[in-house]
């Protein structure tokens, strides 16, 4: 908690400095803003997706750390820390480099996983779906950050029966095989 507030009052610090936390693009910067007024007013969920969006036309650190910290007040823990990693990757602010730092290892310490695995050997042309998003055949037997809540598992192949499943996932520390 108090990592947590520590990050948040250097992010505090960082925009009353007029420090370049922002996106540059109209729109972006619009969804930004946004965000950190409904972030402020605690209503987290249209945060989030306020930041999500304004990355999704500008992908910029700031809106990474902002998204990551959104992300982890909703308990989406490997949302957040996927969030935190990407702006380590854009981040030159020697602070926010230690913020995002700092954020994705107390996020990746709590993080549920979830591995997928094949009970026969190779099936052609085996897809598998998780949430109804095609599942990368190098992930099968691999644990996989995962936001807790309810997901779907589905496999299916050609001349095979379809196979349909559902996890619940808890919101940290949780470890699931399907």
């Amino acid at each position: 908690k108090r990592s947590m507030a520590r990050a948040l009052s250097i992010l505090v610090v960082l925009a009353a400095l007029g420090a370049p936390a922002r996106a540059q693009s109209v729109e972006a910067e619009t969804l930004f803003v946004e965000g950190e007024k409904l972030m402020a007013a605690g209503q987290i969920d249209k945060a989030c997706d306020a930041f999500a969006a304004s990355n999704r036309l500008e992908a910029r650190a700031g809106t990474l750390i902002n998204l990551g910290l959104c992300e982890e007040k909703r308990q989406r823990f490997a949302s957040a820390w996927i969030a935190f990693r990407e702006a380590l990757t854009r981040v030159k602010d020697p602070v926010k480099k230690q913020v995002a730092t700092e954020r994705a290892a107390a996020v990746e310490a709590r993080l549920s996983y979830l591995t997928i695995e094949l009970p026969y050997p190779k099936i052609d042309a085996l897809t598998i779906t998780r949430d109804n998003q095609p599942v990368d055949p190098a992930l099968f037997g691999r644990a996989i950050p995962i936001d807790g809540g309810q997901h779907s598992v589905v496999a299916s192949a050609p001349g095979r029966v379809r196979w349909t499943g559902s996890v619940q996932i808890a919101n940290e520390r949780d470890k699931t095989t399907v």
